[in-house]
């Protein structure tokens, strides 16, 4: 009798254990978002402050459920933050590598700079620690193995000239005041939005491009 109790009470606590592993504990869980614009939030609370934002279709990585409904994930600058857990459908891995493999490059180009939406704008920057739009827009080119200068205006000899009506995501778009040189540049992210590193005390965003000093784009990968 004795022992029939011990053997119980050990076989309960191995359930206990097992059911107070945090969910997804060793295991790498992947989302991708549904709503037009998520909020990233620095706790699980719709009060805390908003450190960033994704779009339809973003890809994150989950790192556990918490409580309320939501799912602590990893940013691209090694911080956490918070999302609604109604807002994202979760993927297996398979699932991410066969979209991934079916994206174009310029796609591929988009994807990889909106992990860094919410990076803080710095003059002169060009790493995830601070961006300025060119050093952004080279830092995200180098890494698919293509060397921008580190400036808008040189960066508008690269590539090949597209036409407004034209553009495809990944493409490169350019802005400039009449008599001046161009000042700025961003990724064209699709349905007429565009993903940059604005001015001080903004953080990388994707907009739309309404702005009436667009002036020309380049497509870097045909």
């Amino acid at each position: 009798m004795q022992l029939k109790k011990a053997i119980l009470a050990a076989m309960l606590i191995i359930i206990l254990a097992i059911t107070s592993i945090p969910a997804f504990a060793g295991v790498s869980l992947r989302g991708r978002v549904t709503a037009s614009a998520l909020n990233i939030r620095a706790a699980n609370s719709i009060e805390s402050e908003k450190i960033g934002i994704l779009y339809s279709g973003d890809i994150v990585n989950i790192v556990n459920k918490e409580d309320g409904g939501w799912y602590k994930i990893t940013l691209s600058d090694e911080r956490f933050g918070y999302v609604k857990e109604e807002y994202i459908a979760l993927i297996d891995n398979d699932t991410t590598s066969r979209d991934g493999d079916n994206l174009s490059m310029g796609e591929k180009v988009l994807e990889y700079a909106k992990t860094f939406v919410g990076v803080p704008y710095k003059y002169g920057g060009s790493s995830p620690s601070g961006f300025d739009c060119s050093g952004f827009t080279m830092y995200v080119y180098k890494h698919f193995g293509v060397n921008l200068p580190h400036s808008a205006s040189a960066q508008a000899n690269y590539g090949t000239y597209v036409e407004k009506s034209e553009l495809k995501p990944g493409d490169l778009v350019f802005f400039k005041k009449p008599g001046k040189s161009i000042h700025h540049v961003g990724i064209y992210a699709g349905n007429g939005y565009y993903i940059h590193a604005p001015q001080t005390g903004k953080t990388i965003s994707v907009v739309p491009m309404t702005r009436s000093d667009y002036y020309t784009a380049r497509r870097i990968f045909n």
